[in-house]
């Protein structure tokens, strides 16, 4: 973790130089993926958790962490589906109570911004959901029982979402220690207020939420399709509305036009988690770890056994 913190600062500043001079020498490329609007924090973080992952692989392949099985992909196109449509339908009613009002951002005419939205969402959701739930989850559900298990990586995804890296205004060009510098307040908390404390919360029981889709299902694919229907749906509902401060629910939809910061989205999850939580046989049992399936082999002591016979037999080598 250390290591691709500290690789990640030293290889951001040359990525993020090289990435905004692609977009200034292509115009065309530039209109599509908008590296010109790059933020150099946003590309440090990123490099970070691709890295975090590119080092687990390793460790995953010979053996030194549990091999992570992400189980059956048909999971992801409903969870996809549940998460664009449940967090949809939820800025719908904030702008039918008054919360929200309808207004259009420029930017969202701009295909870039489209394939940020998709792009993002995706990665999001297989990146995260491959850390705090195929690694980190599994590997506690291993050791003890369901909810501790859940609500430690539940706390521990919240954290890590929550702590951000005070950003180098105006950052056009990343120096040789640019990253360095953005790595002494990685975890800096100081200039989110507490009226933020709501998303955390929101975040801690959406962590909840995965884990116990995870645990029911036995895929992560759908807890994928779930995490990136929702991020989908708060990015493009950024774009379409802008929060009524003086509405009478601007109390449960928040003064943010990012829906995940409400209390709204809060008690939706609530329900999920209720929903989804109800008592399993499992909950208090610790889970196995998952060994993959055996290998078909005709070597028998004696002969195929009863079931098989009859059985074409695999040809003998001479």
């Amino acid at each position: 973790m250390v290591g691709a913190i500290l690789l990640g600062c030293l290889l951001s500043p040359p990525l993020f130089n090289w990435l905004t001079a692609l977009g200034r020498n292509n115009a065309q490329l530039n209109e599509l993926l908008g590296l010109r609007d790059l933020e150099f924090d946003s590309v440090t973080t990123r490099l970070i958790l691709i890295l975090v992952v590119l080092g687990l692989w390793p460790a995953i392949r010979i053996g030194r962490i549990p091999r992570i099985r992400f189980g059956d992909r048909a999971f992801f196109p409903p969870g996809l589906a549940f998460g664009l449509v449940s967090m949809t339908l939820l800025m719908g009613l904030g702008f039918v109570l008054g919360a929200y009002n309808f207004e259009l951002d420029p930017e969202l005419r701009r295909v870039s911004e489209w394939l940020e939205m998709i792009l993002g969402a995706l990665i999001i959701g297989v990146l995260e959901e491959f850390l705090f739930r195929g690694l980190l989850f599994k590997t506690l559900r291993r050791a003890t029982r369901f909810w501790p298990a859940a609500a430690i990586g539940s706390a521990f995804f919240a954290i890590v979402h929550f702590a951000k890296p005070e950003q180098l205004v105006g950052t056009v060009f990343g120096h040789r220690d640019s990253g360095l510098q953005l790595a002494e307040s990685m975890f800096y908390m100081g200039h989110e207020a507490w009226h933020y404390f709501p998303f955390m919360l929101t975040l801690f029981v959406m962590g909840l939420v995965l884990c116990r889709v995870v645990e029911r299902t036995g895929s992560i694919w759908y807890a994928i399709g779930l995490h990136a229907g929702w991020v989908f749906a708060m990015r493009l509902g950024g774009y379409l509305v802008e929060a009524d401060k003086e509405a009478s629910f601007a109390w449960l939809y928040g003064p943010s036009d990012v829906i995940g910061k409400s209390y709204a989205a809060l008690l939706l999850l609530v329900v999920f988690l209720i929903w989804w939580g109800l008592p399993s046989p499992n909950d208090g049992v610790t889970v196995a770890e998952e060994a993959p399936p055996p290998k078909p082999s005709y070597e028998f002591a004696g002969g195929l056994p009863e079931a098989l016979e009859g059985e074409p037999r695999p040809p003998q080598e001479k």
